[in-house]
């Protein structure tokens, strides 16, 4: 498989070069804009935020662990979303699970194409950022690198959040019960956060100073920045690299590795099987519509009645 993968790679790579010359030319115009643009923005970003007296550092900190929340939350949904589409809506898989393949090797192997697909985008986005910080504190080019290392752990623990996400969705979506209960629940948590959330006034933050305005800008992003985020070790891991805080920056790289190595022993040994029965139970749901009840509940009345 890795072979015919590879092969595919290959071929999608070519067909567009040896095609259009202006659609090659316009998605490589677009990815060094996009690169030079933002590096840029960025830039003068970083010089403006760092230009503010006593609390520049602590705002762009600040500012790593917010973006870096908002990029795991994207990278886990993407997860989800093209895990769905690899696992139970791609004739590929069903082909494979009709050979004499143990479903084991399957689901490993689109976990794995899974994570490739979902996770090059994150690379993409955040790179003009970490290129332009790099740039305003005149770094070495292996700040670049090392960067690129800690990536690769956090991206699959990513993948495996967004995994394990999709094989509890779908397994809650295909019983009518549960799925309700989950729309009822979702629905309980927006009200909620539209009854806690505290919009700011505009007019009011012209009155403040600019220290109760910094200590209203770090109090309502405070959420970004707990130490049990995955997206927090990671900033961690960035701002320790840029200042040579090589005990700390240990210290969350393995923190970061081994949840990684978790994750990954979750999938390889324990969520094959969720995928398999999630697998049948779309089928069925394919065959004969929405279930009004799950399996566990038609076993226990089976049983009930002999």
């Amino acid at each position: 498989m890795l072979d015919v993968t590879r092969r595919q790679v290959v071929n999608r790579i070519r067909r567009p070069v040896q095609g259009s010359k202006l659609m090659t030319a316009v998605i490589l115009g677009f990815i060094f804009g996009y690169w030079i643009f933002f590096t840029r923005f960025f830039w003068e970003g970083i010089r403006f935020i760092m230009g503010i007296p006593a609390l520049g550092e602590l705002l762009l900190n600040r500012m790593f662990y917010i973006l870096f929340a908002f990029l795991m939350v994207m990278l886990a949904f993407s997860c989800l979303i093209v895990g769905y589409s690899t696992f139970f809506k791609n004739r590929e898989t069903q082909w494979h699970m009709t050979l004499p393949v143990p479903y084991q090797d399957v689901f490993r192997w689109k976990f794995a194409e899974t994570t490739l697909l979902a996770s090059w985008a994150f690379l993409f986005l955040s790179g003009p950022l970490l290129l332009a910080y790099a740039i305003y504190l005149k770094l070495s080019p292996w700040f670049l690198v090392g960067v690129s290392v800690i990536y690769f752990p956090f991206a699959l623990l990513c993948a495996v959040i967004g995994t394990w996400c999709l094989l509890a969705l779908v397994r809650i979506m295909h019983n009518r019960l549960t799925r309700n209960l989950f729309y009822i629940s979702a629905g309980a948590l927006l009200i909620l956060a539209y009854a806690l959330f505290k919009p700011v006034n505009e007019e009011h933050l012209q009155e403040l100073q600019l220290t109760p305005l910094m200590n209203m800008l770090l109090e309502n992003s405070q959420a970004a920045a707990q130490p049990f985020l995955p997206s927090y070790w990671l900033s961690a891991c960035i701002l320790s690299l840029s200042n040579e805080l090589w005990a700390k920056l240990t210290f969350f790289v393995l923190v970061i590795i081994s949840h990684s190595l978790l994750g990954v022993w979750s999938i390889l040994f324990l969520s094959a099987g969720v995928f398999y029965e999630n697998a049948s139970l779309i089928q069925d749901r394919i065959l004969h519509g929405a279930a009004l009840k799950s399996r566990t509940q038609v076993r226990w009345a089976t049983r009930t009645a002999r």
